[in-house]
């Protein structure tokens, strides 16, 4: 795929945003103008579902409901070049900063926090064990779901 200019991942940005919301989505991935993946769930389920049908594609933007360390280590492994999320973590926006990947968070937490709101979610903090990509992905796919 050629690459795209900064202008056209601000607009696949703002695309894979205006779905997220319009399908009340929990996962959108936005390449070339064209709506590459749509997926609803919880927890990394959603991402991963869109990681294993292809349809997060180097280069492409992604709109996520919530990016914490785990999904921020699987989309800057998969090649993504920006990211937008109403809720992310701290942890989540220095790594795709150090990965070179945009990120536009609309609230910014220092963690992710587990289901029910108590402690730490177990995904961001299996995320902070490893920073071994391939290792770290096939520890979060054999993980229970939820971020």
């Amino acid at each position: 795929m050629p690459e795209m200019s900064r202008s056209d991942i601000a607009e696949d940005l703002r695309l894979a945003r205006s779905t997220l919301r319009a399908r009340d989505a929990s996962v959108v991935s936005v390449r070339g103008g064209a709506v590459r993946g749509i997926a609803h769930g919880a927890g990394l389920r959603p991402l991963l579902q869109l990681l294993d049908d292809g349809a997060v594609p180097p280069g492409c933007a992604v709109a996520d409901r919530i990016v914490g360390l785990a999904a921020a280590k699987l989309m800057a492994a998969a090649g993504v070049a920006a990211v937008w999320s109403p809720l992310g973590s701290a942890l989540a926006a220095d790594w795709l900063a150090r990965a070179g990947v945009v990120f536009e968070v609309e609230r910014q937490v220092p963690i992710i926090l587990g289901p029910g709101g108590r402690g730490e979610c177990p995904m961001e903090r299996l995320a902070r064990t490893t920073d071994d990509i391939r290792a770290g992905l096939a520890a979060l796919r054999d993980a229970p779901a939820g971020r």
